[in-house]
């Protein structure tokens, strides 16, 4: 009896190792990385205090990533002088998070300090609503059917292409609210019908999804 409790503690405390060793594996390794970069053409959003730049990435030197001039596309400029910048683009996998700061800028060009770390947040992690009936929306302008939501992104159907690395801003029907995104790829399904996944920057509480998805009756719950 003592040899049978024994042998499952020991076995109860290496399978706790075992997970602790892999959940620190993917956080501290898989998640922040080091070789993620843009591709000549991405569009990035950098926040710095209450203001929110975009631009465009042009290419990577040893030490810096060259990108467009920065326009301002809401907040309010600083008033005082603020090195740091927050920044984000989209990846295959999910959101590229990154911090940085201007080092030069000449002839219509921004050098931007390459970061010393890149953190990627997987979008397969977070479960998604699927809505039966897509429910009407708006990406900046465009309109849009939302198949399904999650915290970390949605998938729509448009009748106009979206263009992957752009930021769009998502006005789901009777949501009241906006939610800023970026285009990680879009598909032609069938002749003029679209279909995009954008992944959001900030999550957006699963709740929140469940109650658009009252409007549209059953809806079911997975990680795809």
């Amino acid at each position: 009896m003592i040899g049978e409790t024994w042998q499952l503690t020991v076995y109860g405390i290496g399978l706790f190792v075992l997970s602790a060793t892999a959940s620190a594996l993917y956080h501290g390794w898989f998640a922040r990385r080091t070789d993620v970069s843009p591709k000549p053409g991405d569009k990035i959003r950098l926040r710095c205090g209450a203001a929110t730049y975009v631009c465009t990435f042009l290419r990577e030197t040893r030490r810096r990533w060259v990108v467009s001039p920065l326009q301002i596309v809401g907040g309010v400029i600083p008033t005082r002088s603020q090195r740091e910048l927050l920044g984000t683009f989209g990846t295959s996998a999910g959101v590229a998070v990154f911090t940085s700061e201007v080092v030069a800028s000449d002839e219509g060009e921004v050098h931007l300090r390459k970061p010393r770390e890149v953190r990627v947040r997987d979008r397969r992690l977070y479960p998604r609503v699927h809505f039966d009936r897509p429910l009407p929306a708006s990406a900046s302008g465009t309109p849009s059917l939302i198949e399904n939501m999650g915290m970390r992104g949605a998938r729509l159907r448009t009748s106009t292409p979206l263009r992957p690395g752009d930021s769009v801003r998502l006005w789901p029907a009777g949501a009241g609210i906006q939610i800023w995104g970026i285009v990680l790829e879009t598909e032609e399904d069938q002749p003029g019908r679209y279909r995009s996944r954008v992944i959001f920057e900030d999550e957006v509480p699963l709740s929140f999804c469940w109650e658009l998805a009252t409007n549209d009756g059953n809806a079911t719950s997975d990680r795809t």
